[in-house]
């Protein structure tokens, strides 16, 4: 049955990792969710407050606890817990509070896979976006977005893989990336209001799954904040300069090529500007990745140019 338990300020109630046993009902004050990310970063999910309840995920999907959950820092938590088949045969002997249930696994699981993917975006933010997402699957091989078509849509994987390809001339592929779970894709098209630069199709032998944004979604997920906003803009230049640097130099893998992005700049520059003068000391190399230059010989003794390439 359910038991009611005590947890002082700060106090964890489930730790993630841990196995799933038991269904948490809040009966005072407040808890806080967090979830231990790959580089070793505490992401803030949510906070629960009285008459909220959580632990229902894996009870259901089974594994192991996905977050950590600890009293609210401020004060104690007094919550009941249902026991895993006390819980289960709840749910068995309800189809309202099974079908309930079921919707709310699918909202923490996507907040959950979202906030992992995008954790400068605030927790508390993807509530008001989440009727505005799509959850899409993709089977193996699969093309999920082509290279010049218009950009539309925002992609974050939640299972699987794919894999990122240039395509510099008809019939030639070029792998630029390979992206994983909580990987996404699709952020420079909507960016830049322009067509795809690369198309994305499914990788291995397995479907892969994902959560799709149009574009005014992700434009206000951009903008939410500052920091999205930089790592949006941060992100999308080290994935031009990746593509145009392994579209250049194909004996490098993406790896290699990702590598030498962090060591080059992107400038854009107008009709008329000059590159560089015949009589700089070289300290770099330039590479073409849009439009054209002209290579101009300057006569030493007049002054005249003439157009070389």
């Amino acid at each position: 049955g359910l038991e009611p338990e005590l947890y002082q300020p700060g106090e964890i109630i489930i730790r993630q990792g841990d196995p799933a046993d038991s269904f948490y009902i809040i009966v005072k004050g407040s808890v806080e969710v967090s979830v231990k990310h790959p580089s070793g970063s505490v992401l803030e999910l949510a906070q629960l407050e009285t008459g909220q309840y959580f632990g229902e995920v894996q009870l259901l999907s089974g594994g192991t606890r996905t977050a950590t959950v600890r009293a609210s820092k401020d004060e104690p938590a007094s919550v009941m817990h249902l026991s895993r088949d006390l819980f289960v045969e709840t749910m068995k002997n309800s189809n309202l509070t099974r079908n309930q249930m079921a919707h709310l696994i699918r909202e923490r699981v996507l907040k959950s896979d979202l906030h992992k993917a995008l954790p400068m975006v605030k927790a508390s933010g993807f509530d008001r976006w989440l009727d505005q997402l799509e959850v899409v699957q993709f089977q193996a091989g699969e093309v999920i977005i082509e290279q010049g078509e218009v950009a539309d849509a925002f992609y974050v994987i939640t299972e699987g893989e794919v894999e990122v390809i240039h395509q510099p001339d008809r019939g030639t592929e070029v792998t630029v990336a390979r992206l994983g779970v909580h990987d996404y894709f699709g952020e420079t098209g909507l960016i830049q209001q322009s067509v795809r630069n690369a198309t994305v199709r499914v990788a291995g032998k397995e479907p892969t799954s994902l959560v799709s944004f149009g574009r005014e979604a992700f434009l206000e997920i951009m903008t939410s904040s500052d920091e999205a906003n930089r790592t949006f803009l941060a992100k999308m230049r080290e994935r031009l300069l990746t593509s145009f640097i392994t579209a250049a130099f194909s004996h490098l893998s993406p790896a290699q090529a990702a590598r030498l992005s962090t060591l080059a700049t992107l400038d854009r520059l107008s009709a008329g500007d000059s590159v560089t003068f015949s009589d700089d000391q070289q300290e770099k190399m330039f590479l073409v990745a849009e439009g054209q230059i002209d290579l101009i010989l300057t006569h030493s003794e007049n002054g005249d140019e003439r157009p070389v390439a």
